[in-house]
């Protein structure tokens, strides 16, 4: 890009104020204006597939680039700097080449391409001062481009300052035109020379700006050789020898070999012990703080180029933080410094021992240190895995505890329906019992009364044998009561209150019965009241047995009727 942007920095002004050349040759410059154009567009296709770095990588997708391109302020730029203002001729007419004034808004991409070139070449001074006269040359350029603009419009030959009148011969011609202005300005810009002195205010306002331009320039002209010139007496300072540098002195860096060949010397600098070609290095051995080294961080020997030699340098820090991610290469230089350092007796045994020792040391460590990282890997993966279990634990805990809550609902509808089962069977097996000890209960209520029947008719007949000389009339009451009481106990045999009660009338009436017979005759009375004692105490017994069974069957009936209800 460095061609078209230059061309119309220096062609459009031109064009637009000499109008002599920018007529005769027309065609020439219609077609490097397009040309330019053309390049002007490849140059935006070709930064649309240029890739850039994002945090150190590359780049490369088409997609980020074409968003990248599109969003930042230089495709704006460029999209400005080749807009068609070219239609503009038909109404301005060809004269006017100003409206192509839109192409100088590539600056930018002439100063990143100079900045590139500047880096990429092996004479980075040279292009420095290369640079800084081209845009002294453009300054100039369009300077005298102005300076003959304005010389038409106050008029040529108008007075000494502005340009000669063109009619005459000698200033008519386009090359005399252009370098006579060329010549003005560089006087004016430089301030060499002897110039007229302005007689109108366009003109004095053209001359003030001039000198302060001139001063900008005169100070950036200086500024620039001087450090131009100072880097390059540092380049020479960097390959001319130092002789003060010899044996004994402090060491900083150690260095490699890219070209040349350098020996090792004696301190007479003559007797040579080694020589050192491509790819060696030397100067180690005072930076890497062997242990046992007599000479401590001193060189230990002299190194002198035979010819031109070109060498990299390694600065003891930078070493120290490559070394300490390479203990390959560290253990490979300190090897071959203790080897250099015995041959030429400057390495004490001890020193070897200790550092042997410390070499153990570091290993240990090292192995601690690498036992420790395999430990903790182990440590994070057994609680990711112990986490992961608890949680496996937990959802199972928590879908047992469901099971069991389902279990217990379904157990308790299954007591439910068995107890209610249960009840009712109780309570069937509970009425049978219940109807068999009342049956039980009527069985002997109807034994004792058949026993107590024929007690009561043996005693009436002893009675009657005793008494027959005794009243009718008393043993046949007698006898009609005894009857009576038979009947009322086959009558009411279930209460056995009542049973107890006619019990007792039954036994009264017995007494009563005695009671003429003892009056008729007195003989046998001893006998049959021994037996009526007798009698009566088992009908006493008798009729507790009758009460106590009688409350039981009756409290259960009562039972057997709440639970009916």
């Amino acid at each position: 890009m460095t061609l078209p942007i230059v061309y119309n920095w220096v062609i459009i002004i031109l064009r637009t104020c000499f109008t002599m050349i920018a007529l005769s040759y027309l065609p020439v410059w219609l077609t490097l204006d397009y040309v330019s154009d053309l390049m002007y567009m490849i140059d935006m296709i070709i930064t649309l597939h240029t890739g850039y770095l994002d945090q150190g990588i590359l780049v490369k997708d088409l997609i980020q680039l074409r968003k990248r391109y599109l969003r930042s302020k230089h495709f704006l730029w460029d999209l400005a700097s080749i807009l068609p203002f070219d239609f503009l001729y038909f109404a301005f007419g060809f004269k006017t080449p100003l409206v192509r004034i839109n192409r100088l808004l590539r600056i930018p991409r002439l100063n990143e391409a100079l900045d590139r070139m500047e880096t990429r070449t092996s004479y980075p001074n040279t292009f420095r001062i290369a640079k800084l006269m081209i845009y002294i040359f453009v300054l100039i350029h369009w300077n005298t481009c102005l300076y003959f603009a304005l010389s038409s419009s106050l008029g040529f030959g108008s007075d000494p300052w502005v340009y000669p009148n063109i009619t005459d011969t000698e200033f008519g011609s386009m090359r005399r035109q252009y370098f006579y202005c060329f010549w003005f300005s560089a006087q004016i810009l430089t301030t060499v020379g002897d110039i007229p002195h302005p007689e109108r205010e366009e003109e004095f306002m053209f001359m003030i700006a001039d000198l302060l331009i001139a001063v900008l320039v005169f100070a950036s002209i200086v500024g620039n050789v001087g450090n131009v010139v100072t880097s390059l007496r540092d380049r020479d300072n960097v390959f001319f020898p130092n002789h003060e540098l010899r044996k004994g002195d402090v060491g900083h860096e150690m260095y490699i070999i890219k070209e040349g060949k350098l020996a090792v010397v004696a301190d007479d600098g003559v007797t040579e012990f080694a020589v050192l070609s491509d790819g060696n290095f030397f100067g180690e051995i005072s930076i890497l703080n062997i242990k046992g080294n007599k000479s401590g961080n001193r060189r230990t020997a002299n190194i002198r180029s035979n010819g031109y030699s070109d060498l990299f340098s390694l600065s003891k820090e930078d070493l120290t933080d490559v070394l300490s991610e390479f203990p390959a290469a560290k253990r490979h230089l300190e090897e071959k410094g203790r080897q250099i350092l015995t041959k030429m007796g400057m390495l004490e045994e001890s020193g070897e021992k200790e550092e042997g020792e410390g070499e153990k040391v570091e290993t240990k460590i090292k192995r601690l240190e690498n036992n420790l990282e395999v430990l903790q890997t182990k440590l994070a993966r057994l609680m990711m895995e112990l986490e992961s279990s608890n949680h496996k634990m937990q959802a199972r805990v928590a879908q047992l505890e469901l099971e069991v809550s389902e279990l217990e609902t379904q157990v308790s509808e299954d007591d439910g329906e068995r107890d209610r089962t249960s009840g009712r069977g109780q309570g069937v097996g509970r009425e049978a019992e219940w109807e068999r000890e009342e049956a039980e209960g009527e069985e002997e209520e109807e034994e004792e009364g058949s026993y107590m029947k024929g007690e009561k008719q043996g005693h009436r007949d002893d009675s009657n044998d005793v008494t027959k000389e005794g009243d009718g009339e008393s043993t046949k009451s007698t006898k009609e009561d005894a009857e009576r009481v038979v009947e009322g106990d086959k009558c009411r045999p279930k209460n056995p209150d009542n049973q107890g009660d006619k019990s007792e009338d039954d036994g009264e009436t017995i007494q009563g019965d005695d009671r003429p017979g003892k009056e008729d005759g007195a003989e046998i009375e001893p006998e049959n009241g021994k037996e009526a004692k007798s009698g009566k105490r088992e009908s006493e017994e008798g009729k507790r047995r009758k009460r106590t069974r009688g409350r039981k069957l009756k409290g259960r009936r009562n039972e057997r009727k709440t639970k009916k209800k």
